[in-house]
């Protein structure tokens, strides 16, 4: 009998879509043998451009993560690490990565996230700029307007970040 796809199991896949849309980083958790790693490699295979997939119950891969940020910096696209709880110290690593500036071809952006609803220009603001070679810092923040905070510091309001930031 052909294997059917439930409404529950489309609604997961489109909810980790979504999540890998948003965030650089996404974790699925859950009990044993319900359906985590199906869900990923499953994902994984509808996904466009390049696909990276670690399975650290595999001696091999968990020797090529053993140095994790020279093997996973290169890296472009999907990056799936199955079983990650085998190398703990592994989060460490994907944090530095995940925190890096957003480098596309030549252009540089940055992103600070402030609670406040009209974030001010700051000295530590300009010297990121600077010293991380930005092209761009942005200041996502929870009001409800956007406007420029000085020269290359643009504050965003966070319901408005996709339309008001130019893709990289």
């Amino acid at each position: 009998m052909p294997w059917i796809q439930t409404e529950p199991e489309m609604e997961r896949r489109k909810f980790v879509q979504a999540a890998l849309r948003r965030a650089p980083v996404v974790a699925l958790l859950g009990m044993r043998q319900v359906g985590k790693s199906t869900l990923a490699r499953e994902i994984a295979a509808r996904r466009r451009g390049p696909v990276h997939f670690f399975d650290l119950e595999d001696d091999r891969h968990l020797a090529r993560l053993r140095e994790p940020v020279g093997a996973l910096e290169p890296l472009r696209g999907l990056v799936v690490l199955d079983e990650v709880q085998r190398l703990p110290d592994l989060f460490r690593s994907l944090r530095v990565l995940a925190d890096r500036p957003a480098k596309r071809g030549r252009r540089r952006l940055g992103f600070e996230f402030k609670h406040t609803t009209q974030p001010v220009p700051t000295k530590s603001m300009e010297v990121a700029l600077a010293d991380l070679k930005l092209d761009r810092l942005v200041v996502v923040h929870a009001g409800a307007a956007s406007f420029p905070l000085g020269d290359g510091i643009q504050a965003v309001a966070a319901a408005r970040l996709l339309e008001d930031v130019d893709p990289l």
